[in-house]
């Protein structure tokens, strides 16, 4: 459905093929031929593949840990325990490689074109790995959406309360897959793979919150756990076939998940209609309103002779507005619509776009915003004031936040 991070599908592929590959030659001749060949193609050809397709690749030797943690049969020899401390070493090398290309300065950097502090968003995080989950043990089609900037930001254990109760429950969760790996591998293995998925993307990087696609390859172990918790309970019941009762039920998810996949597809091929859907689930979203509103200019709704549909324009921009006080899309929108419909230009929607580009951070998706701003006024010369158009010009060159190409 997201065409846009098929990256993340490719680097899944990448990733599953190493580990496979890595499985097998494990359960061949130490040294062979076979071995060293299969070894060779998962660490030395699958793996960078994965890391070209998508940065979470890295991950690659700490999928292999969870694995050799969680597996249930007892250390065969001392090779065993060294193999295990190899993935530990792998993993650490790709972090200190990490941060030492980065640098030591890039974190801060990254985080002064968000809203949100480091802490801020490991709290925020908390929560979102319960939403996460619950989208595929528990989907409801409500919570699925395009854009999950409506998820509000963590500025305390208490502020929202849900983030204390999120992070006391992991803990929870954390003490539990190390008493009970034993008696229950395969269901702690699955939650201990959607953890380790999730490990980059829901960790100390300054990403935006929450994208479902995320979801992706850490579904895989709650898919597998569904399966696995179902038939441990029929076990109790004194039903047989474990195997097949695994990959039965663990179909259950998967064709929820595809209904969902359908009728998300069918809603958002109504171009209009859809985005307006989405809007009304996810008020607060500022980018779901800006959509929605930019799907009815383009559908020729709300110009000068509808103003049913002016007024529906004028709600989403000005919902996108007030959800998101660092959106800077929703002013220029109104200005763009306003000029292409004929309609007079507010005072206040200068002021208030002047203020809002010199003083709240730029975000990645801004830096393009110069561009944005500057092809209206060159289309549309007689729409803006030559002040009004250098004062939204100069506001965003005296942002202290913008970089400085950007500025240039």
């Amino acid at each position: 459905l997201l065409a846009v991070q098929r990256m993340t599908l490719l680097a899944t592929l990448f990733l599953l093929l190493a580990i496979i590959l890595h499985l097998k030659a494990l359960a061949l001749p130490a040294k062979s031929r076979q071995q060293l060949l299969l070894l060779g193609l998962a660490w030395l050809v699958c793996w960078p593949f994965d890391i070209l397709s998508k940065e979470t690749g890295l991950l690659f030797p700490l999928f292999l840990m969870v694995i050799a943690f969680f597996d249930p049969s007892p250390p065969r020899r001392n090779t065993d325990y060294l193999r295990f401390a190899m993935l530990v070493a792998a993993l650490s090398l790709v972090a200190v490689s990490m941060l030492q290309w980065l640098g030591t300065h890039w974190l801060a950097g990254a985080y002064s074109m968000r809203d949100f502090d480091m802490a801020e968003r490991l709290m925020t995080e908390a929560r979102v790995l319960w939403f996460y989950l619950s989208q595929i043990v528990l989907p409801v089609s409500g919570s699925v959406a395009l854009h999950h900037d409506d998820i509000a930001i963590s500025r305390g254990l208490l502020s929202p309360w849900t983030t204390l109760a999120a992070l006391s429950g992991w803990v929870a969760v954390f003490a539990g897959l190390l008493y009970y790996r034993r008696r229950y591998p395969l269901p702690c293995f699955a939650v201990a793979w959607f953890l380790a998925g999730h490990s980059m993307e829901s960790s100390i990087l300054p990403l935006e919150i929450a994208h479902e696609y995320r979801n992706y390859l850490p579904a895989f172990g709650l898919i597998l756990g569904v399966g696995a918790a179902s038939a441990l309970k029929l076990q109790t019941l004194r039903m047989d076939h474990p195997r097949m009762t695994i990959s039965l039920v663990a179909c259950i998810p998967l064709l929820i998940l595809a209904l969902f996949t359908w009728m998300r597809t069918d809603q958002l091929g109504r171009p209009v209609t859809g985005l307006l859907i989405e809007a009304s689930r996810h008020p607060q979203s500022a980018r779901a309103n800006y959509s929605a509103a930019v799907s009815l200019i383009q559908s020729g709704h709300g110009d000068i002779g509808d103003p049913i549909g002016a007024l529906s324009v004028r709600y989403h921009l000005e919902q996108s507005i007030k959800a998101d006080p660092n959106f800077k899309l929703g002013h220029l929108g109104l200005i763009v619509w306003a000029c292409a419909s004929g309609r007079p230009l507010e005072t206040g929607w200068i002021t208030d776009y002047s203020h809002r580009l010199r003083h709240s951070p730029f975000a990645p998706a801004d830096l393009a915003l110069p561009d944005r701003i500057l092809k209206p006024l060159v289309s549309m010369p007689t729409c803006l004031s030559r002040q009004d158009a250098i004062e939204l010009l100069t506001a965003d060159a005296e942002n202290p936040k913008v970089d400085g190409s950007v500025r240039s």
